[in-house]
């Protein structure tokens, strides 16, 4: 006689891959509670854990890798600072992150097109007149000045990707030949290096 298969009394079990979710969702809420509480290496973990989900969705709204860069920025200055706001009764980490990267990006959207619309209708002679100033020479000095002292105090290779993609204008996958190293590598140290520029630009000020 064929035993019968008993059926568990505690109802449904959670399989593998629904169980690692939890686990994983338990650690990033984990985390951003830390952050919370003002531990930056949390904010470090959250951002390896997250940046490129942050960073794919921010590229497909705006359609520019380097703006999207910036959203990275933004989104990770906006949960060290408010990650308090974060319930997890009311969402997933992730999910938190993708609404934050989408109010940025609609943010960075609508100012790019306010940007346009004030500069079109500018006067050329009116606008270099001003820029020549010597007020706005002297504030772009010390800008300059700034800028230069937050680079020196990033890792060399921070500094170097952010030179390179920036200053020299190239794109990530010429910067990662132009340095030997891969383009995941590349793109790391560049997110990490204007994160942490931001911080320290922010110090600055």
């Amino acid at each position: 006689m064929t035993p019968e298969r008993s059926t568990p009394m505690n109802g449904p079990q959670l399989g593998a891959t629904d169980a690692h979710d939890e686990r994983a969702e338990a650690l990033l809420a984990a985390i951003v509670r830390q952050i919370a509480l003002g531990n930056k290496a949390s904010l470090g973990e959250l951002f390896d854990a997250t940046s490129d989900l942050v960073y794919a969705l921010a590229c497909r709204l705006l359609s520019d890798p380097l703006t999207a860069d910036e959203v990275v920025l933004d989104v990770f200055q906006y949960v060290w600072k408010r990650a308090e706001l974060f319930d997890p009764e009311r969402g997933k980490v992730r999910t938190w992150l993708m609404t934050i990267t989408r109010s940025r990006s609609q943010d960075r959207l609508r100012s790019s097109r306010a940007r346009s619309d004030r500069e079109s209708s500018l006067d050329e002679s009116s606008r270099a007149s001003a820029d020549s100033g010597p007020a706005s020479v002297l504030e772009a000095s010390e800008r300059q000045g700034i800028l230069a002292r937050a680079l020196q105090d990033l890792p060399h290779a921070q500094r170097r990707a952010i030179e390179l993609a920036f200053f020299d204008g190239l794109s990530h996958a010429d910067t990662a030949r132009r340095v030997g190293l891969p383009l995941g590598t590349v793109k790391s140290h560049v997110r990490r290096g204007l994160l942490r520029l931001h911080s320290l630009l922010e110090l600055e000020r």
